[in-house]
């Protein structure tokens, strides 16, 4: 599989960290709706995708969520869960907004991320599925049974899962589950050897390691549009009106994703 160039690839969890590293390798330009989330089962993610997101966003479903003090939290956000599915939102609902003013707006931008992660889909052959977890184990069984619902979903795509957990080893164990689903287990999360350990990347140098192995398929006029969009939102950094900034902003990101996708 890491010898595969991809045509999308993907983030399904368990939290941003995986996204993280997709971005940090040139992996991925977009955010897709699980990038920011944390908390919901592997199969309750793989459910969402067959059935369109279906129940994703009822408003009836969120509840507030008391932060930790323990950990690093977002300043910047108040926390909640969706009881339905059982996501944790960190990143998203603005702090001190009542959730009935900020409840529209993070739909939207939901429903923006959804419609990003379908056409790219939609225009794609070969797609990998990403999942990165500290603490998780997703059985064989249930993998096989993923592959098999994600290929009813699209039938017409060649559709590989990598799977990647975390085991107290200082190799990499590499197992194929199918011809298409590939799971790793490695220290993920190790921070004793490393004094500069991030909470929520984990090990980054065994996690780079094996996400960079991952090649991305891009043709010279994607890459050329992947050029001019990095260009213009460097350039919207010099706007000082915030609003004017993030207006700019989400209207470069959404002609990116018409031109590009």
């Amino acid at each position: 599989m890491h010898k595969n160039k991809f045509d999308f690839i993907v983030s399904i969890g368990e939290d941003c960290a995986c996204s993280s590293y997709l971005r940090r390798c040139n992996l991925q330009f977009l955010s897709y709706p699980f990038d920011w989330l944390t908390n919901a089962s592997f199969q309750t993610r793989i459910n969402l995708i067959c059935n369109n997101f279906k129940d994703f966003f009822n408003k009836n479903d969120f509840i507030s969520l008391e932060k930790d003090l323990t950990k690093n939290n977002d300043d910047k956000c108040d926390y909640f869960e969706n009881i339905k599915t059982g996501f944790y939102f960190y990143h998203d609902f603005p702090v001190n907004i009542p959730f009935e003013d900020s409840y529209e707006d993070v739909k939207n931008k939901y429903n923006r991320r959804m419609g990003y992660f379908y056409k790219q889909i939609n225009k794609s052959k070969n797609i990998l599925f990403v999942w990165w977890s500290r603490n998780k184990h997703i059985s064989n069984d249930d993998l096989l049974l993923s592959e098999k619902l994600l290929k009813e979903k699209f039938p017409d795509k060649n559709i590989n899962l990598l799977i990647l957990e975390h085991k107290d080893i200082k190799t990499f164990e590499t197992e194929y589950i199918s011809s298409n689903i590939l799971k790793i287990k490695y220290d993920n999360i190790s921070y004793k050897q490393n004094p500069k350990w991030n909470e929520t990347m984990g090990n980054e140098k065994n996690n780079l390691y094996v996400f960079r192995k991952l090649k991305l398929k891009l043709t010279l006029e994607q890459q050329l549009k992947q050029i001019i969009f990095f260009t213009k939102l460097l350039l919207i950094k010099f706007i000082f009106i915030k609003t004017i900034r993030h207006q700019l902003r989400n209207k470069i990101i959404e002609e990116y994703s018409h031109a590009a996708l």
